[in-house]
């Protein structure tokens, strides 16, 4: 197994088990998304520098030159996307989020080959609609007789948070090929960013932001660890493989460790015959983009 693949594997299967601790840390804590997102990701941001630390990470080419580039990237996701992510776990709940999120490789893919060059083959497109139509089928779990299936809340703000990390994927692979930075502290930069947008957003909302990440802190500490080492496991992957071969692979692993995580805590709720047949799906139509490369 190449590098790569196996770092795409590790990298999804922590995204996935993060999608579950996110959704019992907001509710076990009762803290808005903006709160629960500011805390994970200031947890990972701070294990993320940390591991690069006591690891001894070389900061060679670490300045805010090259910086800069990685904290814009964080701004979008997870920055801005953190809050959707977490509102969409709370409406449709994390198996079905992920299901939403693991979109996120249709659009990887489509944006490296509109953007950096990534070849398009035809069974890019193949994968693509089966994506979609694991995406469809969730959409429609409310019942098929409800035209406004297609617009659940938290339909649409998985569907846009897999979009931000479509993006995030596109533009990580292209730096690190561009700049050389340590992946560590790349993330540390990326996470760092994140953490002061949602900061940001949460205040501009209201939000108490000292005293609920306070209360949210000890039920997002798993969410935030998991983060600290499934993105730097990411950006080291796209910094070693193509988006058409990390992205999909990463879904793939992210996918079957939410499912089966959410089955073990939430029971039938997060595995009805829907569900897995979306599943299904959206695994195929991931391993045939994959397989093209």
């Amino acid at each position: 197994m190449s590098l790569p693949i196996l770092l795409a594997l590790m990298a999804g299967t922590l995204w996935g088990l993060n999608m579950v601790a996110s959704g019992w840390g907001v509710d076990s804590s009762g803290v808005s998304s903006d709160i629960g997102a500011f805390a994970s990701i200031s947890v990972a941001a701070i294990v993320a520098a940390s591991t690069a630390v006591i690891a001894g990470v070389p900061t060679t080419g670490a300045d805010f030159g090259s910086l800069w580039r990685f904290a814009l990237i964080g701004a979008i996701a997870p920055g801005a996307s953190q809050g959707m992510f977490f509102a969409a776990i709370k409406s449709i709940g994390p198996a079905r989020t992920g299901l939403f999120v693991g979109t996120a490789p249709m659009l990887s893919v489509i944006l490296a080959i509109l953007f950096i060059g990534e070849p398009w083959r035809i069974a890019i497109l193949m994968g693509t609609l089966l994506t979609v139509a694991g995406g469809i089928i969730i959409s429609l779990e409310g019942g098929t007789s409800n035209p406004r299936g297609f617009v659940r809340g938290g339909s649409l703000l998985a569907l846009a948070t897999a979009f931000t990390f479509g993006l995030r994927d596109v533009a990580a692979r292209q730096l690190t090929v561009d700049i050389k930075v340590e992946v560590w502290w790349a993330s540390t930069a990326i996470l760092t960013s994140a953490a002061i947008t949602i900061a940001v957003i949460a205040l501009a909302r209201g939000a108490t932001l000292v005293s609920d990440t306070r209360r949210a802190m000890p039920h997002l500490l798993v969410s935030g660890t998991l983060v600290g080492f499934a993105l730097p496991t990411l950006i080291w992957a796209l910094s070693e493989g193509d988006v058409g071969v990390v992205a999909p692979l990463a879904n793939a692993a992210q996918i079957f460790s939410v499912v089966a995580a959410a089955s073990w805590l939430h029971g039938s709720r997060e595995r009805s015959p829907r569900l897995l047949i979306a599943l299904g799906l959206v695994l195929a139509g991931g391993t045939i983009i994959g397989m093209t490369n």
